[in-house]
């Protein structure tokens, strides 16, 4: 289930065949754990679970790592990312981001600090820390980027 045209799902602005596309297809490669990150995101929104076990850390998988993921996609339909701060060296990095999702007919979100590693070239994602949920005030920008008050669209 890929996007082919329109806004690329991590929310960089770009159209997804400039952005996270050629990632996902295996053109490219993520220059910075932010754009892996984002990709993986992507990834997640259009249901590619090749891609997410391919840029995860071979150690986190488990046996039933494919039914796990692809029966998770299907249960969820992504809405918004937020990357929140991002940090890349030259073989690790961090990025704090807020992703909204609909599961069940309720809003959910995850914010968590991902951790990257830079392996034979290729960055990959080691590990997460949940963070506690982010908290919107009624006058705030709603997080699906409307650029609408959070009042104005959605309810917490």
């Amino acid at each position: 289930m890929a996007k082919e045209t329109g806004e690329c799902p991590c929310g960089s602005g770009h159209l997804f065949s400039d952005c996270c596309q050629p990632l996902l297809a295996g053109s490219k490669t993520a220059t910075t754990a932010e754009a892996l990150m984002r990709s993986r995101y992507s990834a997640f929104a259009t249901r590619n679970v090749d891609y997410l076990l391919k840029t995860s850390a071979p150690e986190l998988q488990a046996s039933d790592e494919r039914v796990q993921l692809e029966a998770y996609c299907a249960s969820v339909k992504w809405l918004a990312l937020h990357v929140l701060s991002s940090e890349t060296h030259a073989s690790t990095g961090n990025v704090e981001f807020a992703a909204f999702f609909e599961r069940d007919g309720q809003l959910e979100q995850l914010h968590e600090l991902s951790q990257f590693e830079k392996r034979d070239g290729q960055w990959i994602y080691t590990t997460g820390e949940f963070l506690p949920p982010l908290k919107f005030g009624r006058n705030d920008s709603c997080w699906c980027h409307s650029g609408k008050k959070l009042k104005k669209r959605h309810s917490q």
